[in-house]
């Protein structure tokens, strides 16, 4: 994978692991209406899915869920330098972790997260900041 590497998602993706990773660029989780990105785990391997642009941007738009092989909720994984979502994102999970140098919780992110909770997921968000200087987590 080169630097300026681009992963697009325009539809379903269902499996037990998934990893979209893009060095340096972009992610594009685009599962909308009926399409999904999907992990459910296998006896071995517990669901999970990793959304990572560590340099580049996160947009997801639709429903991504993770669920485990006995049923309980697996785990989502969002970490880029920037997130967005779109109006219908929403996790369906266990747990949700998001991570970004900052994090501007805006209209539709508030919409996203409380959908995200409101469906039983735990939401985790850490803010790491950049070049030494804090995280800022910052709503409004």
């Amino acid at each position: 994978m080169d630097s300026q590497s681009t992963v697009v998602n325009k539809g379903p993706i269902l499996a037990t692991q998934v990893s979209l990773q893009a060095a340096d660029a972009n992610v594009y989780a685009l599962a909308v209406k009926h399409n999904a990105i999907r992990a459910t785990g296998t006896a071995n391997r517990d669901g999970h899915v990793w959304l990572v642009a560590e340099n580049g941007r996160v947009d997801q738009f639709g429903k991504t869920a993770a669920s485990n092989a006995d049923g309980s909720g697996g785990t989502v994984a969002t970490q880029a330098a920037q997130l967005a979502f779109g109006r219908h994102a929403a996790v369906h999970a266990g747990q949700w972790n998001l991570s970004s140098p900052a994090f501007t919780i805006d209209d539709v992110a508030a919409h996203v997260l409380q959908h995200s909770l409101n469906a039983g997921t735990s939401v985790d968000v850490t803010t790491t900041g950049t070049n030494g200087a804090t995280g800022d987590l910052a709503g409004c």
